[in-house]
């Protein structure tokens, strides 16, 4: 499970092709910095959007360029609002409502069929919503679309399907441990998160109980028209996508039962280095804490504060100092994340065994001078820059220009958010990227999580008889990891 790197990238599950963050082209380089700072303004297409009496709304802009349609079906509503009991339903719902058969299709006879006419449709349930897409030639359109809408509505979820799903699922879980990425990055989204929906962990168990009865008990709670997003792009004309809406969906009876708040989070994550032993050659460091909700007021600052520490590339400080000048790591990144509730702060970073203490130390010391002096004017006119330049790429298509419409209003987003965005990111200075590194960042609270070898651990150990600065207070918190972090 790499929830926290869905953070990042959250990062997500969602976000990374919404980035309502500060997006920034891997490369800013020293191209950019003679390059006088011109304001762009650009204005994405605007998809045409109506509403069915039953509450689906309907996001369509066309395509003339190919003769290809594609469509997605937002549904709000994910494991966030599942069992408590069951970790891993809604998502199993999720893809076994495409792979388990729909309407009068057995699996088999669904997958032929698609393949026959080169199209795809797709299933799938994250935390806060799930998705279901389509993607075809025009001239086949009015048979995707009934077999788009049967998985949508007549899910069959055939016992043999789920029986090899639980076998895939079975196995991935079983090489969780075999990857220090993985057991990291679980590791802290389950310390942070710890007794919340947000920080659950799969498990075998939790797969061995699925039944066929508890997917259709979550179709049933979570496939609904309520406050649903149909984009639906391409070379069809609207009459002809307005008949097959209304045809396949004009009598989907909305749910009167209302989904209700999401789950709160009033964990408060113990600071320590946690530490699993295992005979990897590097070392895998997440660094996080909990961090900020969404639509803060300083939601801007953040975007140029995550660029300057660790999202734009070879520009930021991170990789700059760590990467480039220390050779400390491989690869490293970091950022403070906006989440539904609560979101994370997070470093992240792979280093050799013999590097681990010196990466940590460096990572945290670049954090600490952020909140001491700002970024010099150069920075930020950098960061700005590489910001305006990626920015069209969010929406260079009408297809991403229509799904990303339907995610800023899924994520509750003004609908002028993409208008007033270059705007609001200029107008960011170092002051106020320095005051997001004071008011975001607390560097007595971490939660270290470190995945390495008997060495790495034998240095972290001795630095902490006489810790320098950055890491005075911590102690080494031991743990073990085999499907999830257990605490020895």
């Amino acid at each position: 499970m790499k929830q926290l790197c869905s953070y990042v990238l959250f990062g997500a599950l969602l976000l990374s092709s919404v980035c309502f963050g500060g997006c920034s082209s891997m490369h800013a380089g020293s191209d950019l910095k003679d390059t006088p700072i011109a304001f762009v303004d650009y204005r994405a297409p605007q998809p045409e959007i109506w509403t069915l009496s039953n509450g689906l709304s309907v996001y369509y802009i066309q395509d003339k360029e190919l003769p290809l349609v594609r469509g997605s079906l937002y549904m709000p509503g994910g494991s966030l609002w599942g069992p408590s009991d069951m970790n891993g339903l809604v998502s199993a719902m999720g893809s076994q409502l495409r792979l388990g058969g729909a309407g009068r299709y057995s699996p088999a006879q669904l997958d032929f069929e698609l393949e026959k006419l080169a199209a795809s449709v797709g299933s799938s349930f994250g935390q806060e919503f799930g998705k279901v897409s389509f993607h075809c030639l025009e001239q086949d359109l009015e048979k995707v679309f009934s077999l788009f809408s049967d998985v949508v509505l007549r899910p069959t979820f055939d016992s043999s399907r789920l029986q090899l799903w639980k076998t895939t699922a079975l196995e991935n879980i079983r090489r969780r441990k075999d990857s220090p990425e993985d057991i990291a990055s679980s590791t802290l989204t389950q310390l942070l998160y710890e007794g919340t929906p947000f920080g659950s962990i799969v498990e075998s168990r939790d797969v061995q109980r699925v039944s066929r009865l508890d997917l259709l008990r979550m179709h049933r709670k979570f496939v609904r028209p309520n406050g649903a997003i149909l984009v639906v792009s391409g070379s069809a004309p609207r009459q002809t996508i307005e008949s097959l809406i209304e045809r396949a969906f004009s009598t989907w009876e909305p749910r009167k039962d209302e989904l209700g708040p999401p789950p709160q989070i009033s964990s408060s994550p113990a600071p320590g280095i946690y530490f699993v032993k295992k005979p990897f050659s590097q070392s895998s460091i997440y660094i996080g804490q909990l961090s900020v909700p969404r639509h803060t007021p300083d939601q801007y600052a953040i975007s140029v504060f995550n660029s300057v520490l660790g999202t734009g590339g070879f520009d930021s400080r991170l990789m700059k100092r760590v990467r480039t000048e220390l050779g400390y790591v491989y690869g490293i990144y970091g950022s403070t994340n906006a989440g539904l509730v609560r979101g994370t702060n997070v470093i992240g970073m792979q280093t050799k065994a013999q590097s681990t203490v010196d990466a940590l130390r460096e990572s945290l010391q670049i954090v600490r001078e952020l909140q001491v002096s700002p970024p010099t004017a150069e920075e930020i006119d950098v960061v700005k820059q590489s910001i305006q330049s990626s920015f069209v790429f969010r929406f260079d298509s009408p297809s991403k220009s229509a799904v990303r419409q339907a995610l800023l209003k899924l994520y509750k987003y003004p609908k002028d958010y993409d208008d007033q965005y270059l705007e609001r990111i200029f107008d960011v200075d170092g002051e106020q990227v320095m005051q997001v590194a004071n008011d975001r960042w607390r560097m007595d609270d971490f939660v270290i999580v470190v995945v390495g070898n008997e060495k790495a651990y034998n240095l972290l150990k001795t630095a902490l008889k006489s810790p320098p600065e950055e890491l005075a207070g911590y102690s080494i918190i031991d743990g073990t990891f085999h499907e999830k972090f257990v605490r020895l």
